[in-house]
């Protein structure tokens, strides 16, 4: 067997077992899910819920004013899947808002569909252009992308649950918690070298009990040290390939800062 054909079977190995792993996180949070619906955790829901939306105030008012990464504009596909996101984005937190609001199922259902036909699809779409360490990154938006998905369709088939209008509304906001992070590390000086990665972690780590409880940070860190150590074990990757899965990604601009100096 040639090298190259050795090297696709393998990466045909790993995402099987990828795939395997995340059908198994899908049967985890039905379990937690299953064991977490009580009332009194209700109120705790509600209360970060309304944490979550007043911080969107200023996040929302940060990305009107400044452009998307120039990465996202170096094709016209990229470009549309970004505008789709965004739009999708959006009108998913204001539907969830209006259901919540007005106790109409119409506007939850209208949220579920826009997760599942637009938001979550480009969410998967976008996870290998994300920024930071890519072995780290990628898998964790696999999981919380797949924990929006299943948050969605639980929320379609029961429009009237409060308890999945609320975790498909937090869920949707880890990217909140992501710009936060990004903001008060950034400000203090924390985490430069990685400030990015640290960024999503922590804005993960804080969501995920609010969803699943406790246990779900367990099973996070587990999905995580799982998916890379499989990638280690079959892919055998060189000093080289460690290095650019692991070393933070930046945001590089498309013009480096050297040519304009």
């Amino acid at each position: 067997m040639s090298v190259l054909n050795k090297a696709l079977m393998k990466s045909f190995v790993y995402y099987l077992i990828v795939a395997g792993l995340t059908l198994a996180t899908l049967f985890c949070f039905h379990c937690l899910t299953t064991h977490h619906q009580s009332s009194e955790w209700l109120a705790e829901k509600l209360t970060f819920c309304g944490i979550s939306a007043f911080m969107n105030v200023f996040v929302l008012t940060y990305h009107v004013s400044h452009p998307p990464h120039p990465k996202f504009f170096l094709s016209t596909q990229r470009r549309t899947v970004l505008y789709i996101h965004i739009g999708s984005g959006c009108l998913e937190l204001g539907s969830c808002l209006l259901a919540y609001l007005t106790g109409h199922a119409d506007w939850a259902l209208l949220a579920a569909g826009v997760a599942l036909a637009g938001h979550i699809p480009t969410s998967y779409y976008q996870t290998p252009l994300v920024s930071g360490s890519k072995a780290i990154m990628i898998a964790s938006y696999v999981f919380v992308t797949t924990l929006h998905l299943f948050c969605a369709f639980h929320l379609l088939i029961n429009p009237q649950s409060m308890y999945w209008l609320f975790n498909l509304f937090l869920v949707l906001n880890t990217y909140v918690w992501v710009r936060v992070f990004y903001f008060l590390f950034g400000r203090i000086g924390l985490f430069t070298d990685s400030l990015y990665t640290n960024s999503v972690l922590f804005a993960v780590l804080l969501v995920l009990p609010t969803v699943l409880g406790l246990v779900g940070n367990g099973l996070f860190v587990g999905y995580l040290t799982t998916t890379v150590g499989f990638y280690y074990l079959l892919m055998r990757p060189n000093s080289q390939k460690r290095s650019q899965l692991m070393i933070e990604n930046a945001r590089p601009l498309l013009v480096s800062k050297v040519l304009n100096e």
